[in-house]
């Protein structure tokens, strides 16, 4: 069982490796869709002290591409203003 703590201290991690650019490895945890979006939206709440929420991003769209991946549905995150090209 994942606890809210854990969550916390596993979305710190993933800010961390993001802003050092740094690469995590993969946690040595039992995840699911659920609590991995619950990770995602504390990530989210580190990222948005310095940006807004400009979009949202979704993945695994196509039934074919879901049904290799395990799920039951699309995916989807947040695009943040930093991931803005200059040249947009």
């Amino acid at each position: 069982m994942i606890t809210k703590n854990k969550i916390q201290q596993l979305a710190q991690i993933l800010y961390q490796a993001h802003k050092s650019n740094i690469p995590t490895g993969q946690f040595d945890t039992d995840l699911n869709i659920a609590k991995a979006y619950q990770i995602q939206d504390a990530l989210a709440q580190s990222f948005l002290l310095e940006n807004n929420i400009i979009g949202y991003k979704m993945g695994l769209t196509n039934r074919h591409k879901m049904e290799l991946m395990n799920v039951n549905g699309p995916l989807h995150g947040y695009l943040f203003s930093n991931m803005l090209s200059k040249d947009s």
